[in-house]
């Protein structure tokens, strides 16, 4: 006896999802377009109502208002950025670059201070770990001025890094 039962028919492979990119990117370019637009439509209305002038200087006087505000902020966060330098040990005030100023030196004034309890020590030479560091080697201290690193337990954690890698992977 035959069976009789029907062969499954095959199914169509599902569709790739369509790139939508191209028509976000053709959209956005509408909306920049009309928003342009706009913007041109309202200034074309103030010029011809003669509020154009009277826009100029309300504008005019609100960015002298906001730059002197801007000045002024800006000198106080570098007074208290310059103070709270003074206030760090030598160790961690050499390890800020040169040139920051700012909210950026602010912000790494933050972490700095974070570790600044572990570099306060009674003769000002503490590890990273807030135990004394031990003395460098001649040898360490030859690597480290080598590669211009000036901290002695920088340049001796760098130094056993790389004899490590030297011994696992030869050299």
């Amino acid at each position: 006896m035959d069976d009789a039962t029907p062969a499954p028919e095959p199914q169509p492979e599902a569709a790739p999802a369509p790139d939508l990119s191209a028509e976000v990117e053709r959209l956005q370019g509408l909306l920049t377009a009309r928003d342009e637009a706009d913007a041109a439509a309202e200034l074309k209305r103030a010029e011809d109502q003669g509020e154009y002038q009277r826009l100029y200087e309300e504008g005019s006087a609100r960015l002298a208002t906001l730059e002197a505000e801007n000045a002024a902020y800006r000198a106080a966060v570098d007074a208290r950025n310059d103070r709270r330098v003074k206030g760090l040990p030598e160790a961690l005030a050499s390890l800020i670059p040169d040139g920051m100023t700012g909210g950026k030196l602010d912000a790494y004034l933050d972490r700095l201070e974070t570790h600044a309890e572990r570099f306060r020590g009674p003769t000002g030479t503490v590890s990273r770990t807030g135990a004394p560091a031990p003395a460098a080697s001649a040898e360490v201290l030859e690597f480290g001025a080598r590669y211009g690193i000036t901290d002695p337990a920088e340049a001796t954690k760098i130094h056993n890094a790389y004899k490590r890698r030297k011994k696992r992977f030869g050299g």
